[in-house]
């Protein structure tokens, strides 16, 4: 009997030191897009955003210094592209074709574009194309507020309550100066539908 209590005391000793144990977070793995609304996280459905139609916040998390290529969009031929291809590799292109807003993100927006990718550098103690970045132990938050658009091909700023969808690719790229040559390391591809 007293073997036997001494294998059920030591099973559940066992499972809880599991259950206590967090799960390791791979440094490869992290490289994620949250969105908050008034200060809310909101959860994404099979990569999509569902938003009121007010302003927002990107925030991307990452395990170091990287450089994040993103496209926003109208329309959905890039994100279908990506999806279809498995890569953004060849759906824009990345030698010469990137855009910047101005730094420390003054309109609150982002640039929707038909060609090209936005380039935001993440860095310590430099916070770029974001609000700010805040480096959390080994994790950096990188945040950007949007509170309108700006249509790059078209010229105008468009507002939140005027648009019902937005198309977004965002990767990270690695640039070989040997080999004067730009690779993709990963890449995700998300929508943001607004709603009433």
């Amino acid at each position: 009997m007293k073997k036997i209590l001494f294998i059920i005391i030591s099973l559940l000793i066992a499972c809880q030191s599991g259950a206590d144990q967090k799960e390791p977070q791979n440094e490869e793995m992290l490289f994620r897009l949250m969105i908050e609304q008034d200060g809310v996280k909101i959860p994404p459905t099979n990569h999509t955003f569902v938003l009121k139609r007010k302003p927002f916040a990107l925030k991307f998390q990452l395990f170091s210094t990287q450089t994040i290529y993103i496209n926003f969009n109208e329309s959905s031929f890039f994100y279908e592209e990506a999806i279809e291809k498995s890569s953004v590799e060849h759906v824009i292109g990345f030698g010469g074709t990137g855009m910047a807003e101005y730094e420390g993100n003054p309109d609150k927006e982002i640039f929707l574009s038909n060609g090209g990718w936005h380039v935001w550098m993440v860095e310590d103690g430099y916070n770029g194309r974001f609000d700010q970045v805040v480096k959390e132990g080994d994790i950096f938050s990188a945040t950007r507020t949007v509170n309108q658009l700006y249509h790059v091909d078209g010229g105008k700023t468009i507002e939140l309550k005027d648009v019902d969808i937005i198309y977004g690719v965002y990767c990270n790229v690695d640039y070989d100066k040997k080999e004067k040559d730009y690779e993709m390391t990963k890449f995700d591809t998300f929508k943001i539908i607004f709603e009433d």
